[in-house]
């Protein structure tokens, strides 16, 4: 078994400080060395805050605060970042500038929340689809975002990870291996 992501999230304040982001990247490499000394390999560290729209003030300044975050994931040694979803529509076009201006930042956009669809939303949602799939040449830049359906706070895989409340991590497992280890003791019985 193998341990693709470890994920801290946390309450992004602003102005961002640089010793909240630290603490949160040091608790997540110091996650990641106790894993490895037990003996599960640690594929990637990310670092997701609660939705963005909560601390959006204007286009100008999510740009920056993306900049700072992006410097940040980098000066920590993380692999990637989450500004998490947004639930409000009219946000949902600005989350083209967050992609854009970021090459380790993901985010999401909400579409269904307790079983009722947005339909607003899922229109904005495929608009900027398309627009995202036009930022590099071969329409990757797609993968740092997500629709998400009844997604609560606190998943580990990218990109619909996003953090609600007090600091806390996720583990996201890869077994593959375990499972082809049970179909083979399966064959074999």
């Amino acid at each position: 078994m193998k341990i693709r992501t470890i994920t801290t999230g946390f309450e992004l304040k602003c102005p961002l400080y640089e010793k909240q982001f630290r603490e949160a990247a040091e608790f997540t490499k110091n996650a990641q060395k106790e894993f490895e000394r037990r003996g599960y390999p640690v594929q990637t560290l990310r670092i997701s805050t609660q939705p963005w729209e909560d601390y959006f003030q204007s286009k100008k300044q999510i740009i920056e605060l993306i900049k700072e975050i992006e410097n940040l994931t980098k000066k920590y040694n993380l692999n990637y970042f989450s500004v998490g979803t947004t639930r409000n529509p009219e946000n949902i076009p600005f989350v083209y500038d967050i992609i854009k201006n970021s090459s380790l930042g993901f985010c999401t956009a909400t579409i269904c929340d307790n079983k009722k669809i947005n339909f607003e939303a899922a229109r904005q949602t495929a608009k900027l689809i398309r627009k995202l799939s036009k930022i590099g040449p071969n329409g990757s830049d797609n993968r740092r975002f997500a629709a998400l359906f009844n997604t609560k706070a606190g998943s580990p895989f990218f990109p619909v990870a996003y953090h609600k409340g007090e600091k806390s991590f996720a583990i996201g497992l890869e077994n593959s291996d375990l499972v082809y280890i049970n179909r083979l003791h399966f064959l074999k019985n």
